[in-house]
């Protein structure tokens, strides 16, 4: 593709650095302005601006670095609220680092553990799990709201909280069961696992001081999934597409939002002395028949577990059906072009696997053009090999996160890598933008534990990019069963295109 020619219809260029560090703050002063409105206290300002810039965090850098900041968040809170009650610096310090070097080791243990354990974690993604939270949710909230009405010190904030949740377990629900691809997961298996198992970590770390932090943290979770899930249902196929439609979300939004919290205002100021007094009536009654005196206790509690659940599977949720942070600071396909009757397949292990397909495809005489992903050791080891791969038609892609193999790429083949594979931290992203190397991620991603994909493949009328990490002879019965069904393999140039024709 030549310098500067995109997609129809979508940006000249990748999104410049103002409006990158513009969106991120947005989100960040947004989110907190929410929640600072709900509580006078003056700490809630930084907790809350804390909160929010994990979450950001979290969707750029992945979920190892959003707990180790939640780690450093409860340390700061910790100390903070000891040097307050004992003005001992020493104390102080000593305090926070008892109740957070715990969950530190915990945080170390989970990014080491064995990949059977974050395997098994990795398969709690799922309708069922996300459905029954959903259930627990909407049957304990009102009972919640009730314990707390005469909590007058976190009610505010408490009911805040509660609506932020339920909007964000919603939100994720909806999402999971209407998104574009049924084998959509941009997320490794075992980086998936470790994402779980930080969940418990940051439940573990979740305490009432740090309220205002986890609501802050949801809501900005909760305000990045409205694109996301918009952009992803509505079938996004690059990064320029993902804005287009994101700005059409936020036109959208702000036409339904804006009336909505004139129409609350005047609700509040005709009915709103009327409906404080049922609730406050009907609290009365619950908390004399039905509440110990631990009740609220449970209640301040469960708020900052749930909230940290709920966080950590929306950042996740995110990452692994649109990339975001991707799509801030590259030029990414998550899928090619529908209805082209073509699906591009990755190869990611060259070395073992792509030598031998290669081999075997010719004696069978399979006419396919295929994706290779290879690392700086395969480009350094195999250079003639790739070269014959090359000038066959079929396609190599380095790693995004491996530049040195992009050095490497254009020092064999005199050009700069059309394509790259798999997603990275932004300075990664930013090389890949500033030399118009498109990244290359997936929609359907099958290895030696996934079931068989060949039907879901046609789905969409081709466009399918997808990665292959599983033995040779299954995926020529994969390239066996989508050739009978009338669908080529491409390359991901002619999967991805920069200028389709229209067909309805």
């Amino acid at each position: 593709m030549a310098k500067g020619e995109y997609e129809r219809g979508t940006p000249r260029g990748p999104i410049s650095t103002f409006w990158r560090t513009f969106i991120l703050c947005l989100i960040v002063f947004g989110s907190a302005f929410g929640v600072v409105s709900f509580t006078d206290q003056t700490d809630a300002v930084y907790l809350s601006m804390a909160g929010s810039m994990t979450s950001v965090v979290g969707l750029i850098y992945g979920s190892s670095a959003y707990g180790l900041a939640w780690n450093i968040i409860t340390f700061v809170s910790t100390c903070r609220n000891e040097f307050v009650s004992s003005h001992n610096v020493t104390e102080s310090l000593l305090l926070a680092v008892r109740s957070s070097l715990p969950f530190a080791i915990v945080q170390l243990s989970v990014m080491f553990a064995p990949s059977r354990l974050k395997m098994m974690f990795a398969s709690c993604i799922n309708t069922t799990f996300l459905s029954t939270l959903g259930a627990v949710f909407l049957l304990s909230i009102g009972p919640v709201v009730l314990l707390l009405c005469e909590e007058d010190n976190i009610q505010p904030l408490a009911y805040l909280s509660l609506l932020v949740g339920g909007m964000t377990v919603l939100l994720i629900l909806i999402w999971h069961r209407n998104r574009s691809h049924r084998f959509l997961n941009l997320l490794y298996p075992e980086e998936l696992g470790v994402s779980f198992l930080t969940a418990f970590v940051l439940t573990a770390v979740s305490k009432e001081s740090v309220l205002p932090a986890l609501t802050s943290s949801v809501t900005a979770t909760c305000i990045c999934m409205i694109f996301c899930a918009t952009a992803d249902v509505w079938y996004a196929v690059s990064t320029g597409q993902f804005w287009m439609i994101a700005l059409d979300t936020l036109t959208g939004t702000s036409f339904i939002l804006l009336p909505s919290i004139i129409l609350l205002h005047r609700l509040n100021d005709q009915y709103g002395t009327f409906i404080f007094d049922k609730v406050q009536w009907l609290a009365n009654v619950f908390n004399e028949q039905y509440v110990s005196n631990s009740g609220l206790e449970v209640a301040s509690i469960g708020i900052p577990i749930f909230l940290g659940l709920i966080g950590l599977i929306g950042n996740v949720t995110i990452r692994s059906f649109c990339p975001l942070a991707a799509h801030l600071y590259g030029r990414v396909y998550i899928h090619g072009q529908p209805n082209t009757q073509k699906i591009a397949i990755c190869i990611l292990d060259w070395s073992n696997t792509g030598k031998q397909l290669l081999s075997k495809a010719k004696s069978l005489n399979l006419k396919v053009l295929l994706n290779f992903v290879v690392s700086y050791k395969e480009l350094v080891e195999d250079t003639s090999s790739l070269r014959e791969v090359i000038a066959a038609g079929h396609t190599i892609m380095p790693y995004t996160k491996e530049q040195i193999a992009h050095a490497k790429y254009t020092a064999i083949f005199s050009k700069d890598p059309e394509w790259s594979h798999g997603d990275s931290y932004p300075k990664d992203l930013i090389c890949c933008s500033q030399k118009d190397t498109k990244i290359a991620l997936w929609s359907h991603y099958c290895d030696g534990r996934n079931k068989p994909i060949a039907a879901a493949l046609t789905e969409s009328s081709g466009g399918a990019i997808v990665c292959l990490e599983q033995p040779v002879n299954s995926i020529l019965e994969l390239l066996e069963a989508v050739t009978k069904n009338g669908y080529s393999i491409a390359p991901i140039s002619e999967v991805a295109r920069k200028d389709p024709p229209m067909r309805l």
